[in-house]
């Protein structure tokens, strides 16, 4: 029915950067019907056709707080992303929206819950779901046209932001850095803005140190403050550096706190772990045959290492292949979440896969199962997976 609604309004093309805005105007209107809706048999969610089975039981068609998660979807913005099926292009609105309405990070909403990124790291307060949908609609129904892209999108619902709400209103900054979170446009800055460090990994007895950066809209010198820091660790309260020696093994909730001139106040939390030692390397040495223009095949490594993964997750990776270019790679993390380590390509005709990927993934949980899952697209060449290992 939305598809109808786009049609008489803003008659998105069905192709493109456009097509993406046509095909998640469906979901998130879907969405706010769904939570408005209020059935005490289906209540509202984010997540997009999850009943469509014989049981109403099935695995979601996408995910909307982080698309990337049904292992196709686009989670942000990049050129090219028009060239992308529709239906994963249309995962960097989706998402927008959902940042929009709920803000980023791990929230249960409806019993679901839900552990939303941003492209740039940083938080994004959500101003809800009804604010979002009336901003959504009126760019649709009055400022949209045809051939909108995402850039136009971000422009049409800042536009309809300032109407409703008054240009500088909460609700228009958070239009702006809810797109900034999914790579379109920069943010507004409105008060102190503290970049998240992600979570951290030391080694006991071993120096150890830690920037902390922020900014501010208001002139004038930031004051810096830390709970929860490991034992031996301790923040400058002029320069935000955390330095010192860890004393003691575990594992630490830390929220840092920077105040500005004027008095207001911004946070960010992570985790920080103490290990006796560094370097954990966990390796899958079997060989698994990967078939020629098949299914794909997966490999499994139980890593049992306290916290999170680290900013810089190395994924080693050797693969026999007489035509690397049929492959495509990806790492699964335990919670089902999708990393791109190599996507097929017909021009690369050289042989085997032998190389390090780096992942950003702090905001996944260590422990668990990880997969190295590689499909062959092309007929004719063949190989197999001779090893992988990660190094935390």
């Amino acid at each position: 029915m939305s598809h109808g609604v786009t049609s008489a309004t803003a008659n998105l093309t069905y192709s493109g950067e456009s097509g993406g805005l046509n095909e998640a105007t469906s979901d998130i209107f879907a969405a706010a019907v769904e939570f408005y809706a209020g059935n005490a048999n289906d209540p509202g969610d984010y997540l997009v056709g999850e009943k469509i089975d014989i049981n109403g039981n099935g695995t979601p068609l996408r995910y909307m707080d982080k698309p990337s998660k049904d292992g196709a979807s686009k989670d942000n913005w990049y050129s090219g992303v028009g060239n992308v099926d529709v239906h994963y292009s249309s995962g960097i609105a989706n998402h927008f929206f959902y940042l929009l309405s709920e803000g980023s990070g791990t929230k249960v909403i409806n019993g679901v819950s839900y552990d939303s990124p941003t492209y740039d790291n940083l938080p994004v307060t959500g101003i809800g779901r009804d604010n979002a949908e009336q901003i959504w609609f009126k760019a649709l129904s009055q400022r949209m046209t045809s051939s909108t892209n995402y850039a136009g999108a971000r422009d049409a619902t800042l536009w309809a932001a300032g109407e409703l709400f008054g240009q500088g209103s909460a609700q228009y900054n958070a239009v702006a850095n809810a797109w900034a979170g999914v790579n379109v446009g920069t943010r507004i800055a409105d008060g102190v803005t503290v970049t998240p460090p992600g979570d951290r990994t030391s080694i006991v007895n071993q120096a150890t140190s830690l920037q902390i950066t922020a900014t501010s809209s208001n002139p004038g010198a930031l004051g810096y403050a830390a709970d929860g820091l490991p034992a031996g660790l301790s923040i400058d309260s002029t320069t935000g550096l955390i330095s010192g020696t860890p004393t003691t093994v575990g594992s630490s909730p830390v929220t840092v706190t920077v105040t500005d001139s004027a008095g207001e106040t911004g946070t960010a939390s992570f985790t920080w772990v103490v290990n006796t030692s560094g370097g954990n390397v966990f390796e899958n040495t079997a060989d698994i045959a990967i078939p020629d223009a098949g299914e794909p095949i997966t490999s499994p490594i139980t890593v049992s290492r306290a916290g999170n993964a680290p900013a810089n997750l190395q994924v080693g990776v050797d693969i026999v292949h007489t035509y690397r270019g049929d492959l495509v790679i990806d790492l699964i993390a335990p919670d089902g979440t999708a990393y791109r380590l190599k996507s097929a390509s017909l021009f690369d005709s050289a042989d085997d896969v032998r190389t390090t990927y780096t992942v950003d993934a702090p905001s996944e949980t260590a422990v668990g199962t990880w997969k190295l899952r590689v499909q062959d697209l092309y007929a004719q060449d063949t190989g197999y997976i001779n090893s992988w290992k990660l190094t935390f």
